[in-house]
């Protein structure tokens, strides 16, 4: 159904009422600093270049005290692309979304 992916979007904005910034791993792989400098604007947080090498930063800390240690230490990649197709139908209809809010207390 065209458009349900926006209005499930905006209701989410709207019941945060918050400003948001839609960030999707996928566009953040295909342009790192493109997508990351997006970020830093929409923050208002002066951009610092260190972000552009994450990995880089994680092996010269001294502990990184995580459960995903071995993900943290890896470059931005794209293994996971398209994982979300496997809960497509969850929201595809506004109607299914609104039942998800309603299992979770939220309004829709």
């Amino acid at each position: 159904m065209p458009g349900t992916e926006d209005e499930i979007r905006y209701s989410q904005q709207a019941l945060l009422r918050a400003d948001a910034f839609e960030l999707r791993y996928e566009s953040l792989v295909e342009d790192f600093q493109g997508y990351t400098r997006r970020v830093f604007d929409f923050l208002e947080v002066p951009w610092n270049d260190a972000v552009l090498a994450p990995a880089k930063r994680a092996t010269e800390k001294l502990l990184i005290s995580t459960p995903s240690y071995s993900q943290v230490v890896q470059p931005v990649s794209c293994p996971i692309r398209g994982r979300w197709n496997n809960y497509r139908t969850h929201f595809e209809e506004p109607a299914r979304a609104r039942a998800l809010f309603a299992s979770m207390g939220l309004p829709g």
